[in-house]
């Protein structure tokens, strides 16, 4: 008996593909590990170690700073993968434009809260933060001005609430008031920002996916399109 096996289960060019495109992005990452250990002049371990490791520092070591990255991935990926989804759907071009935008938008804050963009790396650079924050709420203000339609057919207040903490968190790393304790302060009030801003994607995406659509014309597509009326429990 001929038994033959077979690590592409469609034997297609899409799984090749994938596999290609997967061989591709860590030989990226191994390019950068040698370039920025060439650029930094630095052994490998302090680029590849984690950095309790290196200073020897408590487990509990920046773990509230650290969950945050948590939420922002969640938020991310419920992003990204429901815009996905969506494409394929009739209707639900615009939903899934707004989605993959958020996830790019969320993507960036969650960058700049690893590599702090707008603290070390801007003074690294020399680029003032004053530069770096306004274009920040810039691209804030563009997102809210191009979508604020799809928004308010959604429950929104969850994404009020996480906004006004994030601007309170950011007042408080700007001003530097000296009455209270900022780090504690700004801290928490980003953590309630950034949850609040996970669990809006989270019931935005999960009713996107399971609400049915109403036939409304879509006069920025300049076409008849399916928008729905989301419905939250």
């Amino acid at each position: 008996m001929n038994i033959q096996f077979s690590f592409l289960p469609n034997g297609g060019k899409s799984n090749r593909a994938a596999i290609g495109l997967t061989l591709l992005l860590c030989i990226i990452l191994i390019c950068g590990l040698l370039i920025g250990k060439a650029w930094a002049n630095a052994p490998y371990t302090t680029l590849l170690q984690h950095p309790m490791t290196l200073l020897e520092s408590p487990l509990y070591t920046g773990i509230f700073f650290r969950i945050g990255w948590f939420f922002w991935s969640v938020s991310i990926t419920i992003c990204f993968f429901v815009s996905k989804v969506l494409s394929s759907r009739a209707g639900r071009a615009r939903m899934s434009r707004f989605l993959f935008v958020s996830g790019m938008l969320t993507l960036i804050f969650f960058l700049d809260d690893v590599f702090l963009i707008h603290e070390q790396v801007a003074a690294f650079l020399g680029i003032f933060r004053i530069f770096i924050l306004p274009g920040y709420g810039a691209f804030l203000m563009l997102y809210l001005t191009a979508y604020h339609s799809l928004i308010r057919r959604t429950d929104y207040s969850l994404l009020g609430i996480s906004m006004f903490f994030f601007a309170v968190s950011l007042t408080i790393d700007l001003m530097q008031l000296g009455f209270f304790d900022p780090v504690l302060f700004g801290m928490v009030a980003k953590m309630i920002g950034i949850v609040s801003w996970m669990v809006y994607f989270f019931r935005l995406a999960k009713n996107a996916l399971l609400t049915p659509t109403i036939p409304i014309a879509n006069k920025r597509d300049g076409v008849s399109n399916e928008i729905p009326h989301y419905h939250y429990n």
